[in-house]
């Protein structure tokens, strides 16, 4: 196999630093602690920044150090696990930010502190194929947003930023010989399912706090909210969307299921919207969905063939995939729940009601949804 060679290299970090003084102020801690254990005297940490404006100053500073243009790109990596979004991931924003050419595959590569090493590797991989022979790889986090900053074990150790680099591939290049491997136990890192618990709990908040590109939840992410729907108000402005069932609504308001089921469930729906600045998307045998400016949209589409586990899901996705095509938040939530509803009962004609699962809601009945939205 052909083997590659350094042409580029750049870096970018956020503007603001945090000093172990800083973080004495916010644990039990100070300098002399931190640096005695970890050499660290600063980090960096994002304020206005995001990951993919890191990667982006990196890479044009990497094309620029290898004399290149982004069309000579073959194929782009970028190594996180912090991207600012899952989808698209943080190659295709970068690609899309500097004119990569839309036939060079980009893709994240999520390897923690190994992910750089495990990038340049599958690098030579793909450059030996590819017929435009460099490549872009690129390092960054952006781990202040997630980092418990109660937790002085953690919060000294990690920081923002990005680095970059443009590599060559060329015949009778030695290989880089990387010996790659893994280890998934629990003595090493791992992230779970969310679940009920504390730590959900913190992760919720900080992404209502930090994140601004539009945030959809459900389930485990909704029961997280109980006791502190007041959070939802610091996101006024930006696009949040939630999809409970009655039994998860009457947790975030504190209603019973009584309540919920013989009060002014309409009324309840709209008045929490207006007061968190939220969509709210209260499932049931009448799906309603709720605007922050007061408006009220009730779904007439739907069958007993999506009161099965993980329909609820499909349903999430679907909204989240409207947002992420360009649908505004209110027609990504409304449409969404119609077209959920209809593949529903579309699927339930072809193999009944209760015969019909989430799996082939998804597969089988957004098809027949979608082709009758279009042909109408």
């Amino acid at each position: 196999m052909n083997g590659i060679k350094l042409r580029g290299t750049g870096r970018c970090v956020p503007a603001n630093t945090v000093t172990n003084d800083d973080l004495s102020r916010l644990v039990d801690t100070n300098d002399e602690w931190i640096t005695a254990r970890t050499g660290i005297r600063s980090r960096y940490r994002c304020e206005k920044e995001t990951l993919t404006e890191l990667c982006v100053s990196a890479a044009r500073d990497a094309l620029h150090m290898a004399g290149i243009t982004p069309a000579d790109i073959g194929v782009c990596i970028v190594a996180t696990v912090s991207a600012d979004t899952v989808v698209p991931s943080a190659a295709c924003l970068l690609q899309r930010a500097l004119g990569l050419p839309e036939d060079t595959p980009c893709f994240d590569l999520n390897a923690a502190c190994t992910g750089f090493v495990y990038a340049l590797h599958t690098m030579e991989c793909l450059l030996n194929a590819s017929p435009r022979k460099f490549g872009l790889v690129v390092g960054a986090e952006a781990l202040s947003k997630v980092v418990d900053w109660t937790d002085r074990g953690t919060c000294i150790l990690f920081g923002d930023g990005a680095a970059a680099a443009v590599v060559e591939c060329r015949e009778g290049w030695p290989s880089i010989g990387a010996v790659l491997g893994s280890r998934g136990d629990d003595v090493l890192l791992r992230l779970p399912g969310l679940g009920r618990g504390e730590e959900t709990e913190k992760l919720v908040r900080a992404l209502l706090w930090q994140v601004r590109q539009p945030l959809i939840l459900d389930a485990d992410g909704l029961n997280a909210l109980q006791g502190c729907t007041e959070r939802l108000c610091d996101r006024r402005g930006r696009v949040t969307i939630l999809t409970p069932h009655d039994g998860e609504f009457a947790r975030l308001t504190g209603k019973t299921l009584r309540e919920i089921a013989t009060g002014e469930r309409s009324e309840l729906a709209s008045r929490f919207a207006c007061e968190h600045g939220c969509i709210l998307v209260l499932k049931g045998h009448r799906t309603l969905v709720a605007l922050p400016d007061g408006q009220m949209l009730v779904n007439t589409s739907g069958c007993s063939a999506l009161s099965k586990g993980g329909s609820g899901d499909v349903l999430t996705g679907l909204i989240a995939s409207l947002l992420c095509q360009g649908a505004g938040a209110a027609q990504a939530a409304a449409l969404g729940v119609w077209l959920h509803g209809r593949a529903g009962e579309l699927l339930a004609q072809k193999m009944s009601a209760y015969c019909a699962s989430p799996q082939e809601l998804l597969t089988q009945g957004l098809s027949l949804a979608f082709l009758e939205l279009l042909e109408t």
